[in-house]
């Protein structure tokens, strides 16, 4: 097809480009017809047969849209008569049904069911189906027929002995079914949640109404005739009550009776039915009560009388919420080693994640949530210390350990996968951005993508410990990052949709990627490549090379620190020397402030008066305004006031004026008028005011102020 051939002439191009790239990487095969579709949930790395040498599998989704096999809009859990049997051979399918007659129930908090190597056989031609795909080298080398579309798959140890083999998980729907030696092992379902009350009350009252109708009415006076519709269609469990079946028998055995006792018994179960879909109907309409299946089933019948039908037909419900799985992994139990013990850890849609222990299938510990879980991220081990990272549809990131669940963040955009560390996070967000949180919350950095970002998948081994993970982009590009270094940039012909990290077949070191139009691409890293899992050189940004254009201030302040750094004694002998000297200067200046009487504040021990000056007028006549205030506790007597000014520019009427007291804490406000001779403007001479507040039977003032008036002489200049 040209459109393929296009497409690798252009991978073969960004190959060639990037050298560095192509030193590190092996292409073992890229195959764009193999017709996968799938997710990075979806993918693992199996030691199935227990060889040390790791298998692909892979949960295909398979062409959803033209999936005439799939049972539509089906969630619920599956019994063993829905397994599809397609087995050729007349005698493997009579083995069948002998191994179908061994099978045993265990009685556990969350119901299993033991399964036979015949309960689900291969697949041979129907591709658009849901398919578990087990490959070796680059061929797939099992199908298994899955009963749903998988939702996510895992793998783990249930058990220490020696030559016991990894189960392979896979959660469909509201149950999980687990594969050991290829074939299938056991299949669990996580226990019921327990129905709104206010649903479960609607339910109770309208069976019990029921139910008193049928005790009212004798078999000779009674006939429900329910026409058009199945036995299949009445009842979701039927078959679950034999009593249930007699009672619907019975109700539904046409004899004969007169019309008004029809017409009367049809008009209660009419009555009954509205009550219930009166109290049910506002319950979906709101989208806050999440209701049960047989409810929204109910709900969903337009005719009266398929109502009715539906009614009498489940006199024997349980109403309960059948947990719907939307993500899944596993925990180590206490060493990390690949053969340890692990749980398993569901998150579910009704805001519920389950740590069960798939050995017993047992659910060990219970998380609620306040949103439906999304996604999920472990780190650490059962025993000693773990933390979960679950995202929610809602945006909301939950932190969850062994004694604490709490929200961390609720997120702007929702998140498209978690990466989860010791002591940090990393969540890709739909506005194609990469944030990095600590597990308090609290944001640390954010790398912006040139692309939307599609998956995020952890790298495991020995660079878990550099915090390395991929990102893959809607531009065909796979991002390797070291917390926040770019170290890898891998070129894709189509968009990754799902890929998985490490061993496989006999390289410690395998990177699988599946895309979008269905191909799979393995590439090996090189045991001698620079960027192995040992020794990984995390290069540092490019921005990192090139020179910064430094300003000449910030170059000045650098060749300063730089030289202090070389000299530091001198420099500290220059500083200490330099600030004493200003420390004396000041000190002088404050004593001869003191002995020319400038301070404004008199500091006598007999009293504590200060003076403000104010020259008011712009004329030839003006006058200076003393506002003197006595701020000790003393009372200050025999004080006057002496002008010092040169008579042959100014004259002043009163020269001294005499204080007889100033009280404490009074204001005392002196008016002097002051002339200019306009005659002596040119003459060079002393155009300040000094006024003089002293004591009488001292020498020195107590209070000196200066006035200016060189303004007044500049404006007469101007405008005379």
């Amino acid at each position: 097809m040209p459109t393929n051939e296009s497409s690798d002439s252009n991978y073969s191009k960004i190959n060639e480009s990037d050298t560095e790239n192509k030193s590190i990487w092996i292409d073992v095969t890229y195959d764009p017809f193999n017709g996968i579709q799938t997710t990075s949930d979806c993918m693992d790395l199996v030691d199935v047969d227990g060889t040390k040498q790791h298998h692909l599998v892979i949960a295909d989704f398979g062409n959803i849209r033209n999936n005439k096999y799939m049972k539509s809009g089906s969630l619920v859990s599956i019994n063993e008569d829905n397994i599809n049997i397609n087995i050729s051979n007349d005698n493997d399918l009579q083995n069948s049904k002998n191994m179908n007659d061994k099978k045993k129930m265990l009685k556990q908090k969350g119901s299993s069911l033991l399964l036979s190597k015949h309960d689900i056989a291969l697949n041979n031609n129907k591709t658009d189906i849901s398919v578990l795909k087990i490959f070796k080298d680059d061929h797939v080398e099992t199908k298994i027929d899955l009963p749903d579309i998988p939702r996510a798959i895992c793998s783990f140890y249930s058990d220490i002995q020696v030559g016991i083999h990894p189960t392979i998980a896979i959660a469909i729907g509201t149950t999980i079914y687990m594969y050991r030696d290829r074939y299938p092992y056991i299949k669990m379902t996580l226990p019921p949640v327990e129905a709104n009350p206010i649903e479960e009350k609607a339910w109770e009252n309208a069976i019990s109404k029921i139910k008193n109708i049928n005790k009212i009415y004798n078999r000779n006076n009674m006939n429900i005739k329910v026409t058009d519709i199945s036995d299949s269609n009445l009842s979701l469990n039927e078959n679950s009550n034999p009593k249930n079946i007699a009672d619907k028998e019975s109700l539904n055995e046409p004899i004969s009776n007169s019309p008004e006792q029809n017409e009367e018994l049809h008009s209660k179960l009419v009555a009954t039915v509205t009550e219930l879909v009166n109290n049910l109907s506002p319950l979906r309409n709101n989208g806050v009560i999440q209701l049960t299946q047989i409810s929204i089933e109910f709900l969903a019948l337009e005719d009266l009388e398929m109502k009715i039908a539906y009614l009498v037909g489940n006199l024997d419900i349980n109403i309960s919420i059948e947990p719907t799985i939307t993500a899944m992994t596993t925990i180590k139990k206490n060493r990390d080693d690949e053969e340890s013990l692990s749980y398993l850890v569901v998150g579910v849609n009704e805001k519920i994640v389950y740590i069960v222990n798939p050995n017993g299938c047992q659910v060990i510990e219970k998380f609620q949530l306040s949103s439906s879980i999304q996604l999920m991220s472990v780190y650490g081990f059962y025993d000693s210390s773990y933390h979960i990272v679950v995202g929610c549809f809602d945006g909301s990131l939950y932190y969850l350990t062994s004694n604490s669940c709490y929200k961390i963040v609720q997120l702007e955009f929702l998140p498209i996968g978690i990466v989860t560390f010791e002591k940090s996070l990393i969540v890709g967000c739909m506005n194609n951005t990469l944030y990095s949180y600590s597990l308090s919350g609290k944001k640390k950095y954010s790398i912006s993508m040139p692309s939307p970002i599609v998956n995020i998948k952890e790298i495991p081994g020995q660079m878990k410990k550099n915090k390395c993970y991929a990102v893959s982009l809607q531009n065909n590009e796979v991002r390797i990052f070291s917390d926040k270094n770019l170290i890898l940039t891998i070129p894709t012909p189509d968009i990754i949709t799902g890929m998985v990290f490490g061993k496989f077949e006999r390289e410690q070191n395998g990177l699988i990627m599946a895309t979008k139009s269905g191909g799979l691409i393995i590439k090996f890293l090189k045991r001698n490549a620079t960027s192995t899992l040992q020794d990984i050189n995390l290069k540092p940004p490019i921005e990192q090379k090139q020179p910064i254009i430094v300003p000449k201030k910030t170059r000045l302040y650098i060749n300063q620190t730089v030289r202090e750094k070389e000299n530091p004694k001198e420099i500290h002998s220059v500083f200490q020397r330099d600030l004493f000297r200003i420390k004396l200067i000041a000190a002088r200046s404050y004593v001869r402030t003191f002995q020319n009487t400038l301070n404004p504040i008199s500091v006598t021990p007999t009293s504590k008066i200060k003076m403000m000056l104010e020259v008011m007028g712009i004329n030839v006549n003006f006058k200076i305004r003393l506002d003197i205030i006595n701020i000790g506790t003393n009372i200050a007597k025999d004080l006057y006031l002496v002008f010092d000014y040169d008579d042959v520019l100014f004259t002043i009427e009163k020269p001294m004026i005499n204080i007889p007291i100033i009280l404490p804490g009074i204001n005392y406000t002196i008016d002097c008028l002051i002339k200019q001779n306009i005659d002596a403007l040119e003459k060079e001479t002393d155009n300040q005011i000094k006024v003089l507040l002293c004591e009488k039977g001292q020498i020195l003032p107590l209070v000196t102020g200066m006035a200016d008036v060189g303004m007044c002489q500049d404006l007469l200049e101007t405008y005379g």
